[in-house]
């Protein structure tokens, strides 16, 4: 384990990325054993497969996110309106009980990092509820959204991928759109000897760290 924490191991470059960056398309065109400094500010929709001995590195106030920010609204009677392009999946995993009926659908609506309580139908939305409707991307709220930021979690991972020795530190991870089982760094899917360090990851639906094989994760704030 000491000899792939050698500096050796990660002798590349280093790329600062911004905001607006696609961060995927950034990992695709280094060499592995590339470290990524992210800029401070929020990454939005963003999801990363790395490649072997890359390193991503928050500096203070880099915040990795699997949320749309919602900007536009009508008022449609009682209900404010907004769309998104989302896609249903089949059957999703776990059984809800009768107070969180929609709690398996791993979207969620924040207004100002506090989640509304999804509900399944449209006559359901009251204030403090939120209903999507898959057909039709339509995002349906009773609460007005003037004056707030209101966010929906979208994308189901962070960092996944059969990559090994990939280091991740220093970032917020949140508002990713993870299933049950699932987490937003998905260290079940493959990988091997990750080091996740120093991160807060929160506000994500399923599982914040899956621990892949020789994972060691620490001093992160999970919640």
């Amino acid at each position: 384990f000491d000899l792939w924490r050698s500096p050796l191991c990660w002798a590349g470059q280093t790329i600062n990325v911004k905001t607006g960056d696609n961060l995927q398309a950034v990992v695709n065109a280094n060499p592995t054993s590339t470290t990524f400094s992210f800029t401070p500010g929020i990454y939005y929709l963003q999801s990363i497969v790395p490649k072997s001995y890359d390193k991503f590195v928050g500096q203070t106030g880099a915040v990795l996110s699997g949320a749309a920010l919602l900007t536009n609204f009508v008022r449609n009677g009682s209900y404010w309106v907004s769309h998104v392009q989302v896609t249903q999946a089949s059957s999703y995993r776990g059984q809800c009980n009768s107070a969180h009926p929609a709690c398996a659908l791993p979207e969620d609506l924040f207004f100002d990092n506090i989640p509304k309580s999804r509900v399944t139908s449209l006559s359901a939305v009251k204030p403090g509820s939120w209903y999507l409707d898959y057909r039709t991307g339509n995002v349906y709220m009773a609460d007005a959204p003037w004056g707030h930021t209101v966010e929906i979690s979208l994308l189901s991972y962070a960092f996944s991928g059969d990559a090994a020795y990939v280091i991740v530190s220093n970032l917020t991870i949140e508002k990713y759109a993870c299933v049950a089982g699932n987490g937003a760094i998905g260290g079940g899917g493959g990988t091997s000897y990750w080091e996740i360090e120093w991160n807060e990851v929160r506000y994500n639906h399923g599982v914040a760290i899956v621990i892949g094989y020789g994972m060691y994760a620490h001093n992160n704030k999970v919640h």
